[in-house]
Order: structure tokens, then sequence, then C-alpha cells
């Protein structure tokens, strides 16, 4: 009698996703003789040569056979640079340019000055893009920043690390990447961050912020076609230490754009039905709580035509804030806030008054100025229409246009995304393309108190002068949903692992509950990563005869949506485990349809007893 031995095993691979082709532009991997100064690192993509000399920077520290070693990185704002492999300029279409740097080791602990950092740079002969590790925030904790070098314009701090930990021995990764995307053809930029060891995918640092390769309001570049490695303006004490192994920078060209996400109004303003020259707290939202805009009458504040209405009345001021059961306590979430901007005339103020303004934004709970907020004002000594927003990384302003009276109605859009931790304000003139005027990184472990209103009148003894007004209408607060669908196989894995207690056991490979499935196949098989005793669908073996020749049935469960998820499964053979020679070929694909469990498909294959010993294997795979 032949004997068989089935053995399910759930194998994972994980392939890389089909994308456009990339080209590497400097590929710098540190892998020197050991002792070789900076000025001796060269590229090895090809040709661009070493990084120029200087004393400074030599002086920190030198390779190892594999990484750039530091210590003693004082003094600061210090910086050497290279050329670019090729030379990028804007308007470049559908190609981004990707900086890629690996830190694989760092300890701060010594640090007590903080807004330390060491980074990277892509720029011109006088001006340069950094990113930059670093430490700093209300608590010290490790942070990712961008920056612009000479004019602080582009500039995004996100924390990384809530711990206070200060290196990456004691916060448990094994390296750490930063990165930054170019996009020529917008003129933005997004960063994004990878702690090896924690994360499975990357993680959004900030999205879409204007870079300065075309947009006059940001730090102007002439070209793309240096690079550098330097410090930032704080010294580092001499204990501390970094190693950096590769900084890889490419191009590629982007896929399709993501399905707009679905807006859940939590609140809207319409002002309809509003009586004129009454107060703006006399008409409730269309939507949600009912809750009033303003309060008590304020000087200079009013319904006109339906609109909020910002008018001269000497001293008047109005401020309040809303509460709502959809967000108030929110640590999770993406939220938006919009207003139109209807009129605009300011003829009549004074070249120094820089006073009127009204907006909106957020408050958190965590008893500090930690306030977000987007105000739209007029800037008298410039005659300019201008935003003014107020996040971690202070104040920025943004023109919208020059002039005394606005040529068209203005859309202001912000969008508060909690779990990403960004505040991105955006404007569109018109029927004009939206443009993003600003976007900020959120201090970690906030949660929403309030959504806060401004309106001003009068500010530091100006005040708008006889005829001048500001009219505001369409004013709403939503929540942004993923669109139905619209979730990258990577972010699938993860919104359903976030459902689960796994610790830092995120990974496709890791076993967080001992049950000798790993989490892709927990994943596959729809069980509970987090419990042993739940291993979801596992395929099932019986015997069966058929003609005179005997089988062993085999089905396994296939989520329906296993495709969008980035799954799929295949079924081999094998005679040896130990030297495998897994196939397919023996395998007899019996069928396919729904099962008994809700959201799987059974597949149903069997193979031939007609050997002392098989194994089987079914090979789950995911793909970003």
């Amino acid at each position: 009698m032949k004997k068989f031995i089935g053995i399910t095993m759930a194998l994972m691979t994980a392939a890389i996703s089909a994308s456009a082709q990339t080209s590497v532009v400097n590929d710098i991997t540190f892998n020197e003789t050991a002792g070789t100064t900076l000025d001796g690192v060269s590229d090895g993509a090809g040709g661009t040569g070493t990084f120029s000399p200087n004393s400074v920077m030599e002086a920190y520290g030198a390779t190892d056979g594999s990484s750039l070693v530091w210590s003693n990185m004082a003094p600061a704002n210090t910086s050497a640079y290279a050329a670019l492999g090729s030379t990028f300029y804007a308007g470049t279409s559908n190609t981004i340019l990707r900086s890629t740097v690996r830190f694989n080791d760092f300890n701060f602990d010594a640090e007590t000055t903080y807004n330390s950092g060491i980074g990277v740079g892509i720029g011109d002969g006088s001006k340069m893009a950094f990113l930059y590790l670093k430490v700093g925030g209300p608590g010290n904790q490790v942070q990712m920043k961008a920056d612009t070098v000479y004019g602080d314009d582009l500039q995004t701090t996100i924390e990384i690390s809530s711990d206070t930990n200060l290196n990456m021995t004691a916060l448990g990764w094994t390296g750490i990447q930063l990165r930054m995307d170019i996009d020529l053809e917008t003129d933005t930029y997004s960063t994004y961050y990878l702690r090896e060891g924690v994360d499975t995918i990357w993680q959004l640092g900030a999205v879409d912020g204007a870079f300065g390769l075309t947009n006059t309001n940001q730090t102007n570049f002439v070209e793309l076609d240096k690079i550098r490695i330097g410090m930032m303006y704080k010294d580092f004490e001499p204990e501390c230490t970094v190693e950096i192994d590769q900084w890889t920078i490419e191009t590629f060209q982007p896929g399709p754009p993501a399905p707009p996400p679905e807006v859940e109004l939590l609140e809207s303003w319409d002002l309809t039905g509003g009586v004129d020259g009454a107060a703006v707290g006399t008409v409730p939202s269309s939507t949600g709580t009912g809750s009033t805009l303003g309060g008590a009458v304020a000087k200079g504040v009013d319904i006109q035509g339906e609109t909020v209405n910002l008018f001269a009345a000497g001293t008047g001021a109005a401020f309040k804030g809303f509460t709502h059961a959809s967000y108030a306590g929110a640590t999770t979430g993406v939220y938006q806030v919009s207003f139109d901007m209807t009129t605009w005339d300011m003829v009549n103020t004074a070249a120094s008054n820089t006073s009127a303004q009204a907006g909106f934004g957020f408050r958190f709970n965590d008893g500090s100025d930690h306030d977000l907020s987007t105000l739209a004002r007029y800037s008298g000594a410039t005659d300019q229409f201008v935003l003014t927003v107020t996040g971690t990384g202070g104040n920025t302003t943004v023109v919208l246009e020059d002039g005394t009276v606005a040529s068209d109605v203005i859309n202001v859009r912000q969008v508060l995304d909690m779990d990403l931790g960004t505040y991105s304000v955006f404007y569109t003139i018109g029927a004009g393309a939206e443009q993003t005027a600003a976007v900020e990184g959120v201090y970690a472990g906030q949660t929403i108190g309030e959504f806060r209103q401004q309106f001003q009148t009068i500010n530091g003894g100006n005040y708008l002068q006889a005829g001048d007004t500001m009219q505001m209408d369409n004013i709403t607060l939503a929540k942004l949903n993923p669109a139905t669908g619209d979730q990258t196989p990577e972010e699938a894995y993860e919104s359903w692992l976030a459902d689960y207690t796994v610790g830092a056991d995120t990974n496709l490979t890791d076993d967080a509950d001992g049950d000798l499935l790993d989490n892709l196949s927990e994943y596959a098989f729809g069980g509970a990563p987090d419990n042993p005793a739940d291993q979801g669908n596992t395929p099932v073996e019986s015997q069966m005869s058929e003609g005179g020749t005997n089988y062993l049935e085999y089905v396994y469960f296939e989520r329906d949506d296993a495709a969008d998820r980035g799954l799929s499964s295949i079924l081999n053979v094998g005679t040896d485990l130990v030297n495998t020679n897994w196939t397919t070929t023996g395998i007899e694909f019996v069928g396919s349809g729904a099962s008994a469990v809700s959201g799987y498909n059974a597949v149903t294959n069997r193979v031939e007893t007609d050997v002392d010993v098989k194994f089987l294997c079914l090979n789950i795979t995911f793909t970003p």
C-alpha cells in the first residue's frame, strides 16, 4: 500500500508590483576603504565625482568600509557638495525625482541643545532643499524635517517617534530611511519614512508641499544640479554619533492618482435665510448639530446677502470654538474645513493697515498652544491678499493676488490628517487650478478639541476703513473617508492589522501569537494574528477515489477581493523538503466558487497518491 503524507505549508513571498522603469541618477554606498573621509566618497552610479573638500566635515568621521560613521559633529551649519548625476528643471513632464537616504545607526542620547540635525539635500549652486534626521519637538523626539537652506520657505517637521529615547537600539529599529519625492511637473514635494523593524510599508510624512522651482512664494531654484550632506544650525554634542550607509537618487514616472475621498459633511453654513444686518449666530448649520457661527453680536461682523460680512465699525472681533461628537476627542481620521471669500474690497484701507482677517482652524486638547489655523487677510502695506497659515513650523504667509479688490471668488481648503500627522492648506482662485499654500506637521499624541473660527475687523490698533468689506460663504466642516475600493494593498493590510494587538510584530513574516502562521497567512485566511486559537479559514484535506485512482483532495479558501488586496495563492507539490522540488505539475484543478464562509471562495485541487511520499505547499504572495 502506498503511503501519502500531506503537509500544508503557507509560504509567503513579497513581490514588487510592476511599475514604470526607474533610472538611477546617484547611488552613494559609502563602501570605500575604511578611514576614507567624505571628500573621498564617490558615486557608484557613474562618474559624478567625489564630495568637495571641507575640513570641518572631514573631521566628523570617515567610512568603516560599509558606512559613513560620524561623531564630534560640531560646528553646525556645515556641508559638503557633489554633482547631481543629471540636471533637472521645472516642467519636466510626469517625472518624480526621488531621494532616499538610509541611516543604519544613530545615538543622540547626549543631545542637550535640540533642533540639531543631519541630512541630505538637492539644489543648485546657492540653495538646497534638505531632508534631515533631527532631534526636537516638545518632548525632544526623533523627527524628520524638510527645510530649504537660505530661506526657510519649504518646511515640514514630522515626528517619527513619540518615544523620548534618542538612540536606534532603544527604539527597536534596525535602520531608518528618509525619502523625498520631488514632482518636477507640479513643483511639489512629499516626504516619507520607514523605520526598519517597525514599519511594513513606507509612512507618509508630508504631501504636496510647494517645492520652489517655479512658485514665487517659495525659495526659487535656478535648476537642480547639486547634492549635499550637511548639518542643521545647532551643534550636536560630541558624544552623539550617526552612521549613513546609502543615499540613492533616481527618477520615475508616477502611477494614476487615487480616487478622491468621500466627503462626510459634519457642519455646513451657507447662511440661507439670514437677514441682512443680523448677527451671524442667528443662522444654524444646515448639517450636523445645527451649531451657529459667532455668538454674541460683534462689531463689524454681520450677515449681508446671506454671507458673513466683515465691515468697518471700530473695535470688533469675534472668536468661537465648536465641538461635535463626530470629531471631538479624535486622535485619528482626516478632517477638512472649506470656505469661500466671495467679496474682498479694500480700496479705502490705509497702506499701514494689515489687520482685517478671517478664517478657521483646530484647537487641540494637549494643554499647550498647538492650534492650527488659516486666516485670509489683506496686507495694506503691499496691496496684497494673502493667507496666513499657523502650524507647528510657525506662520507661513502666501500671496494670493495683488490689488485692493479681489478679482474672483477664492476658495480655501484645510485638511487635517490625524493619521499621517499633517495639516495641509490649498486655495483656488475662480475657475483656476487648486494650489498648495502650505503643508505642516502635527505633533504626535494630539487630540482634537475644537473647530475654531476667527473674525477680526481690528487688530493691533489697525482697522477696516468705511466702505471696505470682506465677505465669506459656503463654510463647511467635513470628514474625508477613503473612497470605496481606493485602498492600496499596503493600506488594506495595515487597516486589517490595526484591529488586532500585535505590538511590534507588524511585518508580513512575523508570528505575533506563536501559532506557526505568519501575519500574511493569517491575513489571507482571515485569522486573528493575536489569537493562536483563531487561524481563520485554513485549508481542508480529504481522500477520495475516482475511476480506480486514489486522490488527495485539497481545498483552500481565498478572499473574494484577493486581487485588490494584492494577494494570490498557488498550490505546489514536491517529494523532498530538503532539496526542494516544488512544482505545479501533477496538481489537477477541480474548481473554484463561493464557499460557506462569507467573503471567501473555495479553491479545490487534487493530486494522485501514486508514490510513497508527497508534500503540498500553498504559496501565498503579497504584491504591494
